[in-house]
């Protein structure tokens, strides 16, 4: 799978090691957590600012670097490799013109490009982060070991900024595909014409072969949405879409049927209707993308009680994501 990232992670990670172990080597505590304090702040106002300014050019309408389609892309790659090759051989950026240059430049722009170089970073800090705590314990005496914990903490919270600098980038990019997954939705089970007052021959008509047609038309449309926006990204992100896309569906339908009134079968058909949707979703991303759904089913189970009393059954305060 091609996955693109910028050299940003490595190049600013490669520094930062080499000034943590001239720290180290001077076996000098307060030196040391000098040095640590000051990439901590590099790290946040620095890298993860100029990542964050990327996510938020993300706009609903920006084009991803995936749904430019594969010819694109290639001549980007391409570039980029023409380049490299260029400088190897000592010519300079002028001398390769300024077309392919901005090829370059213009990978290193697109979402997915800055979503996964925020993943690398993310890696990059809990690395450092093993490395110096490993430094800390042998540190001579526990007020100096305290002093660098101390300082290697302030990592964890620059981990959380590369992280929901990272959430926010998915979410931007998922954005994409609402449109088109909200349209879908509200022109079938949203819609005004679509009952689920059924009967017991209609029920069985729609449980014929491929007689749902909205379930089907949905789930392929969520497929080329996730397929889309993944297809450059690394496993990690491109499974963070998927789930988002499974929130996006859950709520969706649960909007659209909650004004909805059922019959018995009614109830029936749209429990089966869930249940092809969850197994789409749960054979790719497991038990996390079926937690998406819970509520919604927690909403057909109510639908499909027999007596009033079974609720319990159905609905507690500790497990439930209902409002009472």
């Amino acid at each position: 799978k091609e996955v693109m990232m910028s050299s940003i992670a490595e190049d600013a990670f490669y520094v930062i090691d080499k000034c943590i172990d001239r720290a180290k080597a001077t076996d000098h505590v307060a030196s040391t957590c000098a040095v640590i304090n000051t990439v901590v702040k590099k790290l946040e106002d620095h890298l993860a600012a100029a990542l964050n300014k990327r996510v938020l050019a993300i706009r609903d309408d920006a084009g991803s670097l995936s749904a430019q389609g594969q010819e694109r892309f290639d001549k980007l790659r391409q570039a980029a490799i023409s380049q490299a090759q260029a400088l190897s051989k000592g010519k300079t950026t002028q001398d390769t013109g300024t077309g392919e240059a901005q090829a370059v430049a213009d990978v290193l722009k697109q979402p997915e490009t800055t979503l996964n170089t925020l993943s690398q970073c993310i890696l990059n800090v809990a690395k450092l982060r093993v490395s110096l705590e490993e430094h800390a314990e042998l540190a001579d005496d526990e007020s100096g070991r305290l002093k660098l914990k101390n300082s290697v903490d302030g990592l964890l919270e620059t981990v959380e900024v590369f992280r929901r600098t990272l959430g926010s980038g998915l979410d931007r990019l998922v954005s994409q595909a609402k449109p088109r997954l909200r349209a879908q939705m509200d022109s079938t089970l949203g819609a005004a014409d679509v009952s689920f007052e059924v009967s017991e021959q209609e029920y069985a008509a729609s449980c014929g072969g491929d007689a749902d047609q909205f379930i089907w038309a949905l789930l392929d449309l969520c497929e080329t949405c996730i397929r889309e926006g993944s297809e450059k990204l690394d496993l990690d992100n491109a499974g963070q879409i998927g789930l988002r896309v499974a929130s996006f569906v859950a709520k969706g339908i649960e909007h659209a049927v909650v004004s909805k009134r059922f019959t018995q079968f009614g109830a029936l058909l749209l429990d089966k209707q869930l249940r092809d949707v969850v197994r789409f979703f749960d054979g790719r991303y497991g038990l996390e993308a079926r937690q998406r759904f819970r509520r919604l089913q927690q909403i057909v189970d109510l639908l499909n009680l027999d007596r009033v009393e079974d609720v319990h059954d159905v609905y507690t305060d500790s497990s439930s994501g209902l409002a009472p």
